[in-house]
């Protein structure tokens, strides 16, 4: 697989394709979500803007139906949502955030800036291993099908595909 375009950085290496992937127990995605072709998981992007101004965007994934479970998340320099086919960003898995994140807007406790939605949905799909994913997520007004692949420690590839027809 070649990746195109790097968009931003998030402080992990440049994406290898063909990277063997190291052991990631702590940040490990596969227990989080399930697989399935008929999932209904809600996922939200939040740009999180900083004290000092600086902002990046947090892309948080429900892993189960209970609803107070822990989001998967990561931390991305640019929005997801957005991305077309063939683009990649790099994304930092980081500490699992409160389900309260899915509906929350406003300010985050201990000064730590303040969260907006930019964009929800649903992933009505999910196949993999647990370095490697393929997702579908339905925002509200398309479907769009990513690949994740596990570049190092907590360092994931998101990958925009063609549209699984």
């Amino acid at each position: 697989m070649e990746l195109k375009t790097n968009l931003h950085d998030t402080n992990c290496p440049t994406p290898v394709a063909d990277r063997t992937p190291q052991a990631n127990i702590i940040c490990n995605m596969a227990p989080l979500l399930p697989t399935g072709e008929s999932l209904d998981l809600a996922t939200v992007l939040l740009r999180h803007v900083l004290p000092d101004g600086s902002a990046h965007f947090d892309w948080l994934i429900q892993p189960t139906s209970q609803p107070e479970t822990p989001l998967a998340s990561f931390r991305l320099a640019t929005r997801l949502d957005t991305l077309k086919s063939g683009q990649w960003l790099q994304a930092l898995r980081i500490a699992d955030h409160r389900a309260a994140y899915l509906s929350y807007e406003g300010p985050i406790s201990g000064n730590r800036g303040t969260v907006r939605r930019i964009a929800s949905g649903r992933v009505i799909r999910c196949q993999g291993t647990e370095t490697k994913l393929s997702l579908t997520i339905r925002w509200t007004d398309r479907c769009q099908d990513l690949q994740l692949i596990e570049q190092e420690l907590s360092c994931w590839a998101v990958i925009s595909c063609p549209q699984v027809v």
